[in-house]
């Protein structure tokens, strides 16, 4: 079998790497080579070792469309790629956009649909379509915008009474372009003692935006949700088989999960059902949540796709990603596929999890 893995620069990829040999050895798949690409300049064929991949391609950037797909359709005939296996948000999108165009007879393709996809990628259709369709209560207090004078308005008509808020845009991850808001810190005196973070006040958020500008996507502002943070990983096959593994979120770095804890949320589980059956997803999917003041739980946003520290529910015992590599290759999936171990913990660390 020959896997053609995306973005083998991302901070996840030794963790997917370490899913799918798990997986095939399981499988007894012994004879696969891994294909590695990356559009990063600096990821090189030299970096690559062995547990990352096999063979390493330098590719385009996926926001050159048709270059892009171009040279994946030449690595797909080239290497005789059996499976492809998307990692960062922007080449999901385009796999889900294109996958009839490079899918082959003998090419799957673990990604979603993309209508469902561009329903799950953008939090602002994501929270509309559940406040009308499921419950109110699963999304936080919400306005969006798409320039610095709706930007202040919004925030003075909904947020004037609150401390902190939160401001990011509609599509974005792994933190990007997420700021808290704390109207009462003062950043000079935490200048020496503080690392770099994303909490500002409200006079250099004043600073950011010239009044005339139109922003590259619109902005959401969101109540702070003080409380834990929890991703979840789910498979789904069908309405009678799933698996949905709740991670409590102990530290993140830059959006990353360095240290996590699989707990027992069957709240959280009960929400995420609602959501898989809803949307009817297939495969691979994530849901990230965080508690308000009075311990609710309230959706930050969907990740349809592999999420970086998927390896938690690997290491315990749950292979997410595993899971949906069976799927898309029309594997048998048997009905009494492991739970995850309650209580395992993942430490991240520069060289490995």
């Amino acid at each position: 079998m020959n896997i053609l893995l995306t973005g083998i620069g991302c901070p996840g990829t030794a963790g997917t790497v370490y899913s799918i040999k798990k997986h095939l050895k399981e499988k007894r798949v012994f004879d696969h080579k891994i294909i590695g690409i990356d559009s990063n300049p600096n990821i090189t064929s030299e970096i690559c070792s062995y547990q990352t991949c096999d063979k390493f391609y330098s590719v385009p950037n996926a926001k050159s469309e048709q270059s892009y797909l171009e040279f994946i359709q030449y690595i797909c005939n080239n290497e005789k790629i059996d499976l492809i296996i998307p990692q960062t948000t922007i080449e999901n999108e385009l796999f889900s956009k294109y996958m009839k165009v490079i899918s082959l007879d003998r090419i799957n393709i673990l990604v979603q649909n993309y209508e469902i996809f561009s329903i799950l990628n953008n939090k602002a259709t994501l929270y509309d379509h559940i406040s009308k369709k499921l419950n109110d209560d699963y999304i936080p207090k919400t306005c969006i915008t798409d320039r610095p004078t709706g930007l202040f308005d919004c925030i003075e008509k909904n947020f004037n009474n609150s401390d902190r808020f939160v401001i990011k845009p509609i599509l974005s991850n792994g933190s990007r372009g997420m700021r808290i808001i704390d109207r009462n810190i003062d950043t000079a005196s935490r200048f020496f003692s503080d690392k770099i973070d994303s909490v500002i006040n409200m006079t250099m958020l004043k600073t950011l935006f010239k009044k005339d500008l139109i922003f590259k996507t619109p902005l959401l502002v969101m109540e702070y949700l003080p409380g834990d943070e929890y991703s979840i990983d789910c498979f789904r096959r069908d309405s009678v088989f799933k698996r949905i593994v709740t991670r409590k979120r102990i530290e993140i770095k830059n959006g990353i999960t360095w240290i996590s804890e699989v707990v027992y949320g069957p709240k959280l589980e009960r929400i995420c059902d609602e959501l898989l059956e809803e949307y009817d997803i297939k495969g691979v999917v994530g849901f990230q949540f965080k508690q308000d003041n009075e311990g609710n739980f309230k959706i930050l946003e969907c990740n349809p796709r592999i999420q970086g520290s998927m390896i938690a529910s690997t290491l315990a015992g749950c292979n997410i990603i595993g899971l949906g590599m069976d799927y898309v290759l029309g594997n048998t999936i048997s009905e009494k596929y492991p739970t995850p171990e309650i209580g395992h913990k993942m430490f991240r660390t520069w060289g490995w999890v």
